[in-house]
């Protein structure tokens, strides 16, 4: 792993906050997760059978959630829209939290004059980068709330919300305070 900013380490401080350590609960489509990787994608279960401390763990969590989250949905984008992108993209996937972002961009170009619209494709790449960056100076309130609002808006399309939904909107609140 190449060297983390800081940056990553403040926002990978707020998923271990609201990720349990392990955790299998039988409404959680994911299955089992360590420190909130789903076994479904992510070698958690081989951890757990070879009794890892929770450090090693965490070690190993803090590895794939760099190359498989942070590279893809956090780098490159001011605090705290990383720390949301990233979040989010832990919750859903990388191509969701870039979804949502690119369309949140172009619902503020919309109303912004001399913006033009950019591809929503669910890659956060140099375009969505500078356009998030023009975003952050002439509309920051509105980039950071509108965000967070379309993330609510995709919790409430789950079909496990009933079980989760509360604690994934108090997950959102918390988020909001680093407005």
């Amino acid at each position: 792993m190449k060297q983390t900013n800081h940056y990553f380490e403040k926002s990978l401080e707020f998923i271990f906050k609201w990720e349990g350590e392990i955790s299998n609960d039988p409404n959680d489509p994911g299955g089992l997760t360590v420190f909130g990787l789903s076994s479904r994608y992510f070698p958690v279960e081989q951890w757990v059978k070879a009794g890892l401390s929770k450090e090693e763990m965490k070690r190993k969590a803090k590895e794939i959630y760099y190359e498989n989250f942070w590279t893809k949905c956090g780098e490159g984008l001011n605090f705290p829209l990383c720390l949301f992108v990233f979040d989010t993209a832990v919750q859903f996937s990388c191509h969701k939290a870039a979804k949502l972002l690119q369309t949140v961009i172009n619902e503020i170009f919309d109303r912004l004059i001399g913006y033009e619209q950019i591809k929503v494709d669910g890659i956060i790449g140099p375009k969505t980068k500078e356009a998030a960056a023009r975003c952050f100076i002439d509309a920051y309130y509105t980039l950071h709330y509108k965000y967070l609002i379309k993330r609510i808006q995709e919790y409430l399309e789950l079909s496990h919300f009933k079980h989760f939904g509360r604690g994934w909107i108090r997950r959102v609140i918390d988020l909001s305070n680093y407005i």
